[in-house]
């Protein structure tokens, strides 16, 4: 475990002077301007994919999310639901722990590693510590299905309710700024509602990826049913590899995240940003990244243009640390 570590380490560095050499001597923080972006001829074109749950919101919205049922039982609910949220919570708990006890799938052999780029590895094997626990998110969904937990619901009450929902400080600012700039931005997310995404956000010209309740056509209210199939990092690397196919070779593919599910989307991004406000980075996230061999750069202490990183990316399993959203406005404002 030392000498991985050690590795680990000499790697981190190795990357941290590569992006110090990038520096340009008449790059300077007060010469960086977002706002200056649209009449720039050198800016590249950005697809922006942004995870939700605490990386653009300050808490997990769960809470939020579990509360609409009884929020205002006149009007959002057409009655309570008979399981309560608190064993539902105890059940996928209790599967997400049996899930852990199994070991990690093993990895490709020698032959098949072989025919594959450091980075794919990289990513199958993060994939398969996400696919372990796949089990649990999708008992998870059934049983709150079978509960008909989320029925009932009027759509625009959910919307409504997401306001209640607390940003990162910027965050919407951002979003708005990114999307007025005529940049594709996508939230991806394993949410259960996109009325409760846009609420949040409340920012227009927004596309969203996740899942959501279905809503009866007639009665213009939710069924209790969970649509979308957007359960884990798996699925959601699914559909970014998807708009990556379409986008072929044009712009720059950005994905920003904080969390397991959202690493292997970030590998895959030419640009991979992981949301992380406060220190230290998450213990869990470092210890995957040290056995995986992936490197965190400072987002703050590197000075390299967007193209040059880009091209840093090419030497696989790079990722960048961002401490705020005024950081990554920033940074993706460099010609």
């Amino acid at each position: 475990m030392k000498t991985t570590t050690t590795m680990a380490q000499k790697e981190m560095a190795s990357a941290r002077d590569a992006d110090a050499n990038c520096s340009d001597p008449d790059m300077t923080t007060s010469a960086i301007n977002p706002a200056a972006e649209p009449n720039s001829q050198h800016h590249p074109q950005y697809l922006i994919w942004i995870d939700f749950d605490q990386t653009l919101t300050a808490d997990d919205s769960i809470a939020h999310l579990a509360a609409l049922p009884t929020a205002s039982a006149t009007q959002l609910a057409a009655a309570a639901p008979a399981v309560p949220w608190s064993s539902l919570v105890d059940a996928y708990l209790a599967d997400y722990n049996a899930c852990l006890r199994f070991q990690h799938p093993t990895a490709n052999s020698s032959t098949e590693a072989a025919a594959k780029s450091r980075r794919d590895c990289t990513i199958q094997a993060v994939c398969s510590r996400i696919l372990q626990l796949r089990p649990a998110e999708a008992q998870s969904v059934a049983r709150l299905e079978n509960a008909r937990y989320f029925a009932g619901l009027d759509p625009r009450d959910v919307q409504a309710h997401g306001a209640e929902v607390v940003l990162h400080n910027g965050a919407r600012e951002v979003l708005g700024r990114w999307v007025g700039m005529g940049r594709e931005v996508v939230i991806c997310s394993v949410n259960w509602s996109v009325d409760l995404i846009r609420g949040a956000l409340d920012v227009d010209g927004l596309q969203v990826v996740c899942n959501d309740l279905e809503v009866d056509e007639v009665e213009g209210r939710t069924t209790g049913r969970i649509l979308g199939g957007v359960l884990d990092g798996t699925d959601k690397l699914r559909r970014f590899e998807e708009r990556l196919v379409e986008k072929g070779d044009e712009g720059v593919a950005v994905f920003i995240g904080d969390s397991l599910n959202d690493v292997p989307c970030m590998l895959r991004a030419d640009i991979g940003i992981l949301f992380a406000p406060s220190d230290p980075v998450k213990p869990s996230l470092l210890k995957l990244f040290d056995e995986c061999g992936i490197t965190l750069v400072d987002l703050a202490t590197t000075t390299c243009s967007v193209d040059r990183v880009v091209h840093l990316a090419e030497a696989p399993c790079r990722l960048y640390r961002a401490r705020s959203w005024a950081e990554i406005d920033r940074f993706l404002a460099r010609a």
